[in-house]
């Protein structure tokens, strides 16, 4: 029930900044990891939505404490992977163009401490992630904090960052034409040793 609730309050937060206070909107690269944060006392709404809280002019943060989207289209498939950094602890709902996805349960009370090492975290059990496969489309991203990790007298930091990363996934058809290049190149290295040895019998007769 508690947990129920939290969830209601929390998208009504969500839906509260949406609509009254500034936005900022990232559009990520394959490959690289994307900070989102949470803090109830940066954030503009006062909620745990995930927000800008750490300036990056080359990438487009500007640290307001607004709430943070993610948009891009994908002309292939492509894995979103997600994973909790600095303490071990959170949980985090993840929205998919409005379709929830919960990272993984772990434990609220944890020592482990992975830094903004997401690839770190992303290693380490302790740390809760997701992974999602994404058909060719586009998508808006955005969340909150699902389960706080909690201190040694079980009171929740209610603060945490995490990081989004877009994979792109191989076609198999790569694979192939990578093989039949393969095969190729080694019936043309055999036909010339062959003719190579023919040539040889020939200087020999």
């Amino acid at each position: 029930m508690r947990n129920k609730f939290f969830l209601m309050v929390s998208l009504w937060l969500i839906n509260m900044v949406s609509v009254g206070a500034s936005a900022t909107e990232i559009h990520p690269a394959n490959g690289s990891w994307y900070l989102f944060d949470v803090d109830a006392l940066v954030s503009q709404s006062g909620g745990v939505e995930w927000i800008d809280a750490q300036q990056d002019d080359a990438l487009g943060y500007t640290g307001d404490g607004s709430a943070l989207t993610f948009s891009f289209s994908l002309t292939n498939s492509a894995f979103l992977n997600l994973v909790d950094a600095g303490l071990a602890g959170d949980v985090f709902t993840l929205l998919i163009n409005g379709n929830s996805y919960t990272s993984s349960a772990v434990a609220a009370e944890s020592n482990a401490f992975a830094g903004i090492d997401f690839d770190a975290a992303w290693a380490a059990p302790e740390f809760s992630k997701l992974s999602v496969l994404l058909a060719p489309g586009s998508y808006t991203i955005t969340g909150f904090l699902n389960q706080s990790a909690i201190d040694e007298y079980g009171v929740p930091y209610m603060a945490t960052a995490g990081g989004l990363q877009i994979v792109n996934v191989v076609e198999p058809g790569i694979f192939v034409l990578f093989g039949m290049g393969l095969f190729l190149l080694f019936l043309r290295r055999k036909a010339r040793r062959n003719t190579n040895a023919f040539l040889g019998q020939g200087v020999l007769a």
